[in-house]
Order: C-alpha cells, then sequence, then structure tokens
C-alpha cells in the first residue's frame, strides 16, 4: 500500500509540473525597429534640387514624428494667437505577412508672403499608406500644388535595425 502511495504522490507531483509548465504564458515577441528614410521632391524652386531628407526611426506598430519650422503670430502684431508652419511627419510601420506596410501623414505650410498685412497660410496634406520592400523606395504620395505649381513627390525607404 506504501509503494502505491508513493507511485501516486509522484504521479501527480509530475503531472502538477508538466501543467505549471504549460500554464506558463509565451515570451511576447522580439518588436522589430525601423528605420524610414522620407524623401520629399518639389520643397526646392529648382526643379533639378535634390529632394529634401529626413529619417525617423519607428517601432513597428507605433508611430514617429517629425516637425520643423516655425512658431509664427497669426492676425497681426497685436494678435496673442500663434500657429506652427513648417513641415509636419507622422509614420507609422507594422508588418502584415512579410509587407511591411507604412502609413504616413504629411503636412507642409508656409506663410503666403504676397499678402504681408495678412497671415494667409498655404497648407498641403497628404495622408496614406504604401507596401514597402525593405531597403527598397515606394512612393506614400504625389501631390500637385496648383498656387505654386509644383508636384511634391514622397516616398519612403524603409530599413530594418533591430
Amino acid at each position: 500500500m506504501k509503494t502505491s502511495l508513493v507511485a501516486a504522490t509522484a504521479l501527480v507531483a509530475a503531472l502538477s509540473s508538466v501543467a505549471l509548465a504549460d500554464a506558463t504564458p509565451p515570451a511576447p515577441p522580439a518588436t522589430a525597429v525601423y528605420k524610414l528614410d522620407i524623401s520629399i521632391s518639389g520643397l526646392d524652386a529648382d526643379p533639378k534640387a535634390a529632394p529634401a531628407t529626413y529619417s525617423l526611426a519607428v517601432e513597428e506598430g507605433n508611430t514617429g514624428t517629425l516637425e520643423t519650422g516655425a512658431n509664427i503670430a497669426v492676425g497681426g502684431a497685436s494678435s496673442q494667437m500663434r500657429m506652427n508652419v513648417g513641415l509636419k511627419l507622422g509614420m507609422h510601420a507594422r508588418m502584415h505577412g512579410s509587407t511591411l506596410v507604412i502609413a504616413g501623414d504629411v503636412e507642409m505650410s508656409t506663410v503666403d508672403s504676397s499678402a504681408p498685412a495678412q497671415s494667409n497660410i498655404h497648407r498641403i496634406r497628404a495622408e496614406g499608406a504604401t507596401a514597402a520592400a525593405l531597403d527598397k523606395s515606394a512612393q506614400l504620395a504625389s501631390v500637385y500644388d496648383p498656387q505654386s505649381k509644383r508636384r511634391y513627390d514622397i516616398t519612403v525607404t524603409a530599413h530594418r535595425v533591430l
């Protein structure tokens, strides 16, 4: 009887350790980090000028932002209102199967210098997504601005860094 009790206790202990091992949650998958190289052509008046380039590191599933420009008074010298003008980029990267999907929001704004007494803001915005192969350029947007008569091409190249 003692032998069967010892054997039963050993069996229960072995099954308990297997059940506990199965109940341990798996480690979360490693998150990838991508360096996104963004290129915007058409910002310079010279059509032969090199495109402006920006880089942004983004963790997969998260959004990264980059802003450059000035904070200006809007509505005249006595106004307390202010506004940011310049370039604003927001990029989000996620894997869909074996393809990297990059969603982006690009906004460019300038003060209209043709009406110095007023604070006219000229704004161009593009929001979209593209499927990108790593280390290859993919077009996010192409925007024609009828006011400046320029075309802006926005491309993204993704490089996995982690």
